[in-house]
């Protein structure tokens, strides 16, 4: 984010509660300081799998900072992406630090990755998945969806018919919505015209038999439950 400092302003003034990822650990503490004061924001600690070659150190950093949070993001595997060994190698750690820790929420990357993160995942994680923009094949979905898994949808994943046929496979009672800010829509998400959007567009895409008033109930359900 180019004005972090706005953005929370933007979000307490929309009061959309927000789960705010960040990238390496290093990050986490600057993002909990920005939002000490916030009723609408969390932050979560993340290690994102494209910066894992360079940064695959801090998984300490990780580990220590983890007793300050419940929310876990972004973390996961890309198989486009540098140093793909390491990346399981950091992820594995993260399950497994996270599991012990228990009711964590991840917020997690998979990009040609599915099928391994799932693996890696296993059966008996204790904490909650969020497929964050999710590209894979509908076969590692359906497993995922069976495991219990969250999928969140943003505004250009609407645009795209992987997209919708992904959209399409996901139960409305795991659907979950996502910014991907600033990569898919920038600061002007946190708008209540915008969030309207995308809500509206869901709603038009997954469950026009259902009125808009309780297509919203159910997506906000799916969040509290999410963090229960």
């Amino acid at each position: 984010m180019e004005d972090p400092e706005r953005v929370v302003d933007l979000v307490e003034s929309a009061k959309v509660y927000t789960i705010a990822v960040t990238n390496a650990p290093f990050v986490f503490s600057h993002t909990k300081n920005l939002t000490l004061k916030s009723k609408y924001i969390r932050p979560a600690l993340g290690l994102h799998p494209e910066l894992v070659a360079g940064r695959h150190h801090e998984i300490a950093l990780f580990e220590e900072y983890l007793p300050l949070t419940r929310y876990i993001g972004e973390v996961g595997l890309d198989k486009t992406g540098m140093a793909y060994a390491k990346q399981k190698e950091v992820f594995e750690k993260i399950v497994e630090l996270t599991s012990d820790a228990g009711q964590k929420v991840l917020t997690v990357h998979s990009r040609k990755a599915e099928k391994d993160l799932i693996d890696i995942v296993g059966e008996g994680f204790s904490g909650k998945l969020i497929l964050h923009w999710y590209s894979g094949s509908i076969k590692s979905l359906e497993t995922a969806i069976a495991r219990g898994y969250y999928v969140s949808f943003n505004s250009k994943m609407l645009q795209t018919k992987s997209g919708m046929e992904i959209l399409d496979c996901v139960p409305l009672t795991r659907v979950l919505v996502e910014s991907d800010s600033p990569f898919a829509g920038a600061t002007r998400f946190f708008s209540k015209n915008v969030i309207s959007s995308i809500y509206r567009s869901l709603h038009a895409k997954k469950a026009r038999e259902l009125d808009f008033d309780t297509f919203v109930r159910q997506l906000h359900q799916n969040f509290k439950r999410l963090l229960e």
